[in-house]
């Protein structure tokens, strides 16, 4: 069945109860309010039946591939963000631990292999 606005109604129920629609309403009142109404409405509706089942099918895949890829991120982000905290502090540790080593190439290397040589010499 095919809905039709209100006011259609009331026009149809009135020409009805003056006795014009007596013969049209037995047939289909539809018909008679508008005139091809529901053809249009046919070709409306196989006009966008495939788009919208397109449209349905591609949010469905849509819908999938977003819980296979939240499933994936509770999977591996915990395991990543330890990975990336463990090397944040291994960083840490090189940056404090820099002016150490620059300080043991700069000044106690060279003082290590003069003494060294100095010790070679003597013998």
């Amino acid at each position: 069945p095919v809905i039709i606005g209100l006011k259609c109604w009331r026009t149809a129920l009135r020409l009805r109860a003056m006795g014009l629609l007596n013969s049209i309403l037995r047939s289909d009142p539809i018909e008679y309010v508008h005139p091809g109404l529901e053809d249009r409405i046919n070709h409306a509706n196989a006009a966008v039946e495939a788009p919208y089942r397109a449209m349905a099918s591609t949010y469905a895949q849509m819908k999938s591939l977003m819980q296979s890829t939240d499933a994936e991120w509770n999977t591996y982000s915990k395991p990543l963000a330890q990975s990336c905290s463990d090397l944040r502090g291994e960083l840490i540790k090189l940056a404090h631990k820099s002016p150490q080593c620059l300080d043991a190439q700069e000044r106690v290397l060279p003082f290590l292999f003069k003494k060294r040589s100095n010790s070679v010499k003597k013998e």
